[in-house]
């Protein structure tokens, strides 16, 4: 057993305890977990987060305690375990680590997690080639993995591609429609896995509500093209019956640099002073942000429904390959900026 492997059984039994805990006696736990993780942290994203969480939890009334009792009453505890390791853990603790050394020897910026975009399960991109990157990107450190799933057919595959990969965490994003006919066996049994709906009103909330109560993890997220879409808290209406702990803003192909800016600033006062209890998240903007944390510098890469990829660095420089005519390390070798890359 690997030093990587007894601390991640180490936090496993921490966890669990923790999450009992939170039930018997909610803020006196949720504080005490707060200031273990600041006294143990060792990784510059680890002492920003838990130097963060603590200073949320300041104050009693605080929304942080209403948003973690909520997440422990409503979901499955595994899934909370699961997926809270792989994010925390997996992904921005020992995969951090993997990063950074990759980095340093390597010379290219390594994303802390890849996005697959329209994935239709029709396209020149499929779940083999998207399960091929995941392995590669395992041995390099990326441990996490958004999935936009446009199709009935896509999100069953990509719940199928979850399935396959138990240590990594996803996001899959799909509209209502697409759950029609997904078995409630395939979704309460992915313990890595949240997922994301798209905003649409009445249907979505009532989804979103339907799998919390089945104890998935299930957010909601609305795309924009202006921030006002945003800023107005259109987005908030009927949220509170949608039982959801969090909330993601997407932009379109039309919302511009600007734009983008003040919806991600929009989210970091939200998630300051939260004016409910949901968790408030930038998709592409926060991604960024936690890469800065880990790397240093930003890097973001997604690929499309085509197989093209494109990474995202320094003041949004942007380089493109294809997934399916090189292998994924060689693409990142190939289109990933380079460390201290400034252009």
């Amino acid at each position: 057993m690997n030093p990587y492997d007894v601390k991640r059984a180490f936090i496993q039994t921490a966890v669990s305890h923790g999450i009992a805990d939170i039930e018997r006696a909610p803020h006196q736990t949720i504080r005490k977990l707060a200031d273990w993780g600041c006294q143990f942290a060792r990784g510059r994203f680890q002492k920003n987060f838990f130097a963060s969480a603590r200073s949320r939890l300041a104050s009693e009334d605080s929304a942080y305690y209403t948003i973690i009792e909520n997440l422990v009453r409503r979901v499955n505890h595994r899934t909370l375990r699961t997926f809270g390791i792989n994010v925390g853990y997996n992904a921005w603790t020992m995969g951090a680590s993997m990063i950074r050394d990759r980095e340093a020897a390597d010379g290219y910026n390594i994303p802390w997690l890849v996005q697959f975009r329209d994935f239709s399960g029709e396209g020149a991109l499929n779940t083999a080639a998207m399960a091929k990157a995941i392995e590669e990107g395992e041995t390099i450190g990326i441990y996490a993995c958004v999935i936009t799933a446009v199709t009935p057919q896509a999100l069953r595959e990509s719940c199928a591609l979850a399935e396959k990969f138990p240590d990594h965490a996803f996001w899959i994003l799909s509209d209502t429609a697409c759950f029609s006919d997904i078995p409630d066996s395939t979704l309460t049994g992915l313990h890595n896995t949240m997922f994301v709906i798209r905003s649409d009103g009445a249907a979505s909330r009532m989804l979103c509500a339907g799998l919390t109560g089945k104890g998935c993890l299930a957010a909601l997220y609305a795309v924009y093209d202006s921030a006002a879409d945003i800023l107005s808290g259109r987005w908030k209406e009927g949220l509170a019956d949608s039982k959801t702990s969090f909330f993601f803003f997407l932009a379109d192909e039309h919302a511009g640099e600007e734009e983008q800016r003040r919806v991600a600033d929009y989210a970091v006062q939200e998630r300051e002073t939260p004016s409910m209890p949901v968790f408030a998240v930038a998709l592409f903007e926060d991604v960024l942000r936690v890469d800065r944390i880990i790397s240093g510098e930003p890097c973001f890469l997604y690929m499309g429904d085509n197989g093209e990829a494109s990474s995202i660095g320094q003041k949004g420089v942007r380089r493109s390959g294809n997934l399916l005519s090189l292998d994924f390390l060689a693409l990142l070798r190939a289109i990933a900026p380079r460390v201290g890359y400034t252009t």
